[in-house]
């Protein structure tokens, strides 16, 4: 780790990685609350609702955000043959 950079080069990338994420993140809370407000009405909270809303809420921001890495992946094209 001395030789490429020391400390700093730990945390190269970090801002950029933590940038790329945050719509993610932000998507499945704003979709985990969105959820959980129509399945666990009030005095009806039990774990497989809470379940489910982390589910669907996962299942709806993949549904959002991966589309764009999959068409990248199409529009490369093949990986050349070795």
């Amino acid at each position: 780790m001395r030789e490429e950079g020391g400390v700093r080069a730990l945390y190269r990338g970090m801002i950029t990685t933590a940038v790329g994420v945050a719509p993610y993140v932000g998507i499945n809370f704003a979709a985990y609350e969105f959820f959980r407000g129509i399945i666990t009405p009030p005095g009806r909270s039990s774990v497989w609702r809470k379940l489910s809303c982390g589910a669907l809420a996962g299942r709806f921001r993949n549904m959002l955000c991966e589309w764009i890495g999959y068409l990248t992946y199409i529009l490369q094209g093949p990986s050349p043959k070795r």
